[in-house]
């Protein structure tokens, strides 16, 4: 979802961009941007062409990350905010994980960092004390760390279940 995040675009699309796994596509949902997000945008979609660019009338960032699924055809996805960043190493490490996991697992999560404004890991990365593994929420329900911008999900389940995001938040 893209909403007037043009001091922060540029650094968070790099940050996709130059990933060490570049099998992607990278789903842009302008949602009505005023601050030249959306040229952004189509400044980004006309160096890679793995970027594809939609761009709406403003409806909320539910909005946006839906018209983004209707559009995917990718075999995972993941709700990226136009303020993270990635590590250049974070596709690759999640698409390893859940290539080793497929049938086990529907979620892939990874560990936050602080930039900018503030430094350092985000307070909720103590879920990742036990390091990588696989989790059973019916057990280990406190132990989860899902947010959209920081887990990877299965298209397939998604799918297979219509999964949306509630457009009333």
């Amino acid at each position: 979802p893209v909403y007037n995040v043009n001091q922060f675009l540029d650094r968070c699309l790099n940050s996709i961009c130059t990933q060490t796994f570049s099998d992607i596509e990278i789903i842009l949902v302008d949602d009505g941007s005023t601050d030249g997000s959306a040229e952004i945008c189509d400044k980004f979609a006309a160096l890679y062409p793995q970027i594809k660019v939609i761009h709406k009338e403003n409806g909320g960032v539910s909005s946006a990350r839906n018209i983004g699924m209707e559009f995917a055809t990718g075999k995972y996805f993941n709700f990226l905010d136009s303020d993270d960043l990635l590590s250049s190493d974070t596709l690759a490490n999640c698409f390893l994980f859940f290539e080793e996991n497929y049938k086990k697992t529907n979620i892939v999560t990874f560990p936050m960092k602080f930039f900018d404004g503030r430094t350092g890991d985000h307070w909720m990365n103590y879920k990742f004390s036990k390091g990588s593994r696989i989790i059973d929420y019916t057990v280990e329900y406190d132990k989860t760390l899902v947010t959209s911008s920081a887990s990877i999900f299965k298209a397939d389940y998604i799918r297979k279940n219509s999964l949306t995001f509630d457009e009333s938040l």
